[in-house]
């Protein structure tokens, strides 16, 4: 890190997942959201998706959890394709269930904290960036500058479509950009994991992430 602020000149900051989140929720909340009692941020990145409850006042929860699509593509998604004759939403805990129902298994144990913070709650799902900006690619309908909304059921298709093709399927797909044809299989059931648990007459989608947040923060 030295040598990097030195060559370039200026001092680097290593933050940790709730510093990131902080940001991104900044970021996502100068946004002209649809109006809601709760919003419910949630940015996946490769490592980590970052979760922040909000109704616009204050936070109400705020965590990072270590199921990023290359950390979930890399422990479930091991074998193509993803889904085979069992479907992809029937629940098992065994040790040797099929990718799907490991994924839902991990992310029910691992998730857990924010369903639960949401409990009894009208939350509204804002989603940030990654496979959301391919969501809002496709399907996305313009709500105003920089947020989009579509149709949970949307990104259920997809997934349960995309599941069931093989990694060069997906690389010849023209809907799946080139750099998510690998992660985005786990990506969508991380997605449709959190909107199954939270139903959603809608999906918000944001342009604006961590780097929005931290030009925000620099400019006061």
């Amino acid at each position: 890190r030295q040598a990097l602020s030195a060559a370039l000149g200026v001092e680097i900051q290593i933050i940790d997942g709730d510093r990131e989140a902080g940001l991104i929720a900044k970021a996502v909340l100068a946004a002209p959201l649809p109006p809601a009692d709760h919003y419910l941020i949630m940015d996946i990145g490769g490592g980590s998706v970052e979760f922040i409850l909000t109704d616009e006042r204050k936070t109400l929860y705020l965590a990072s959890f270590p199921v990023g699509a290359q950390v979930l593509r890399r422990r479930f998604h091991v074998e193509e394709p993803f889904v085979g004759a069992g479907g992809a939403h029937h629940e098992r805990s065994a040790q040797s269930a099929p990718q799907p129902q490991a994924l839902v298994g991990y992310l029910t144990q691992t998730l857990a904290p924010m369903v639960k913070a949401c409990e009894g709650l009208e939350v509204q799902l804002v989603g940030s960036s990654g496979t959301f900006d391919v969501l809002a690619d496709l399907y996305g309908q313009v709500l105003a500058q920089a947020v989009w909304t579509l149709d949970p059921a949307q990104v259920r298709n997809l997934f349960n479509e995309s599941a069931r093709m093989t990694e060069e399927e997906r690389f010849a797909d023209t809907r799946i950009p080139d750099d998510r044809a690998d992660m985005i299989v786990v990506a969508l059931g991380l997605i449709d994991f959190v909107v199954e648990r939270l139903p959603q007459r809608q999906v918000v989608t944001c342009a604006y992430a961590l780097k929005e947040g931290a030009l925000l923060e620099i400019l006061g």
